[in-house]
Formats: structure tokens, C-alpha cells, sequence
């Protein structure tokens, strides 16, 4: 999944609800992208679910294989085929669960990465790291489930197949490494393989309804009805005047303050027309150098995103709330310009 997530970004926005299940497709973590609005390493999962899909189907195959040879030893059907139906739905059932538990704190991790960026108390911040190192109960079941399931694949494969004793103890250790490999490409890539996918049908349906709705001329809160906005300060100047625009974002100086001690500093609005994903951050940042100026930009895209999502940032970890008012909507065309 690549640029364009959806098109008429200037006038759709999804629902918060498919926003914040963007949060647990696969982030960059690389420290100057947030990671809340991007999904990377798509083909990647596709791939890699496939290959694990296949090993999968083949447990299936011979799981039932391994049942209808017993049925036409037996000429039992209910010995032959009940027995190996249990377990397959069983296995099924592990490997779903598995996965949920497994990626069920993805969304709360991504949050604490974006809340790192803007974070400067040392305390705060190394609380924050504890919790994102932090392997979880869940995730943990989530393991367990996977390595049950692979366990009940293995030994319904070895229970059925016409290779028993030493004889089977290769197919054992076989059907152990494939089965290794799929834990981890579950772990590693089918969730987010999955959540990738999920989110791509969802924005696709609300953009769909959104599009046969303005064909109508009827309203949509779906609608990007004005600018998101967020206000910033820095103790250095925007190297580029008092207006900076790129794509659907907007700088603009609003004042200066100075206080007792004789600190100067800048403040500016940030403004974004619909979302504002990760592929707008890194370019708009970017086109300052480094210093205070673009460490407080980043900061103040963050913030915006997390408005974004129905998050609001007071002095540590952001939670639940809503954001500085939006302002009336302004057209702002794809295009990047600046000036004083």
C-alpha cells in the first residue's frame, strides 16, 4: 500500500475510527516520522503472508489426506474425518487468536512513539520508552496460541501420516522448521499484512459512500469542511519569512513574545487541509535546516496528527480530547511556495 491511501484528500477525510485502525498497520519507526498516518513494507507482508498461507493449506491438505486414507482402511467416516475437522478447526482457531493478541497493542505503541517526539522531560521519557520495550501479557498469549496451533498442525500431520516410529522423526523435524517460520512470518508480518488490508477496504467503503453522497449534492461529515490547526512556538525564527505552504499545509507567523528574562520567541499556526499523513511531514520539515525551528515543526506535526486522531497534548502523554477549534477553510493548491 503506497501514496494515494484515498484520493481527493483536499475534500475526503476517513472517520476517526478508520484513522485510529491506521495506527496498527507497519510503521517506518524511523525517529523523524511519526509513523501515525503511513504503512510501509506492504508488498513485503503480502509476500511473506502468501508463503505462510501456502504452508497452511498443505497442513490442511494433509491433515484430510492423512483421514481419508484411515476412511478407506476403516470404511469409518466418522472416525476418519470428525477426528481431523476438530483439530483443523482447532488450529484455525489458535492461529486467528494468536494473531489478535499478538498485534492487540499495536495502535497504543504507535501513540507512544509519536508522544517520544515531543516529550522533553527525562522521567516522562524514559517512562514512555519502558512501556514501548515493554512485552506484554497479551502479546505473549498471542505466541503461546501460535506455537498451540503449530504444535496441533504437527501432530495431526504425524498422527495421520503412513510414517510412524523412527521413520517419522524427519517429519517431525520438518514439518518443526516450517512451522518455526510460520510463527514468525505471523508475528512479523501477516497482522500487519492483515491490518493493512483491513484499513485499505474500510477508507475505500467511506470513500465510495463519501463520493455517491456528493454526487447528490447531500452532506457528509466525511467532508473536510475547514483546517485542522495547531499553534507552536520556537526560540528561532521560520528561515523562510512569516508563510511557508507545501501540498495541503500551511505555516504562518502570529506573533512574538519576550519574556522577563529577555527570551525571544516565535509563534506560528500550522495548518492542514484534510490529513495530514507522514509523506506530508517528512518533505514539509525537511525544507528547513536543521535546528529549533524544525525540531518545534516536527513536534507541532505530531501534535496536529494526534488532533487528528481525537487526541489532544498536555504537558505528557496525550490523551482523549478535542483539539483546538478548526478554523474556516481556505482552498490550498498541491503546491509548494513560500515567502515573507
Amino acid at each position: 500500500m503506497t501514496d494515494p491511501y484515498y484520493q481527493n484528500r483536499n475534500q475526503f477525510i476517513p472517520s476517526q475510527a478508520v484513522l485510529n485502525d491506521w495506527l496498527n498497520t507497519k510503521k517506518s519507526n524511523h525517529p523523524s516520522k511519526p509513523g501515525l498516518f503511513e504503512t510501509v513494507k506492504y508488498t513485503e507482508d503480502a509476500i511473506w503472508t502468501f508463503i505462510s498461507l501456502l504452508v497452511e493449506i498443505a497442513a490442511l491438505s494433509l491433515t484430510f489426506y492423512g483421514g481419508y486414507q484411515s476412511y478407506l482402511k476403516s470404511h469409518n467416516f466418522s472416525s476418519a474425518f470428525i477426528g481431523p475437522i476438530i483439530v483443523v478447526v482447532l488450529f484455525v482457531f489458535f492461529d486467528v487468536m494468536g494473531i489478535m493478541f499478538h498485534s492487540s497493542e499495536r495502535s497504543q505503541k504507535t501513540l507512544i512513539r509519536s508522544q517520544i517526539v515531543f516529550t522533553h522531560n527525562p522521567l516522562v521519557l524514559a517512562n514512555l520508552y519502558k512501556k514501548l520495550e515493554l512485552y506484554s501479557g497479551k502479546q505473549f498469549l498471542g505466541v503461546m496460541a501460535l506455537i498451540v496451533s503449530a504444535i496441533l498442525k504437527i501432530l495431526a500431520v504425524t498422527i495421520l501420516s503412513p510414517v510412524h516410529g523412527r521413520a517419522a522423526v524427519p517429519l517431525i523435524l520438518i514439518m518443526s522448521l516450517f512451522y518455526l517460520v510460520v510463527i514468525y512470518v505471523h508475528i512479523y508480518h501477516s497482522g500487519y499484512f492483515l491490518a493493512a488490508r483491513r484499513v485499505s477496504k474500510k477508507m475505500k467503503k467511506e470513500w465510495d459512500n463519501w463520493f455517491d453522497i456528493n454526487q447528490r449534492g447531500l452532506p457528509t461529515p466525511l467532508n473536510v469542511q475547514s483546517v485542522n490547526s495547531v499553534i507552536f512556538s520556537s526560540p528561532q525564527a521560520m528561515p523562510n519569512g512569516n508563510s511557508f505552504q507545501m501540498g495541503f499545509q500551511t505555516i504562518t507567523f502570529i506573533g512574538r513574545q519576550q519574556d522577563s528574562a529577555g527570551a525571544v520567541s516565535f509563534n506560528y499556526q500550522l495548518d492542514s487541509l484534510g490529513c495530514m499523513w507522514d509523506s506530508d511531514v517528512v518533505p514539509l520539515y525537511s525544507a528547513f535546516g536543521p535546528g529549533h525551528f524544525q525540531s518545534a515543526l516536527l513536534e507541532a506535526c505530531v501534535q496536529l496528527q494526534l488532533s487528528q486522531l481525537g487526541i489532544i497534548v498536555g504537558g505528557g502523554p496525550a490523551a482523549p480530547a478535542p483539539q483546538v477549534a478548526p478554523v474556516a477553510a481556505t482552498p490550498i493548491s498541491p503546491a509548494t511556495t513560500s515567502g515573507s
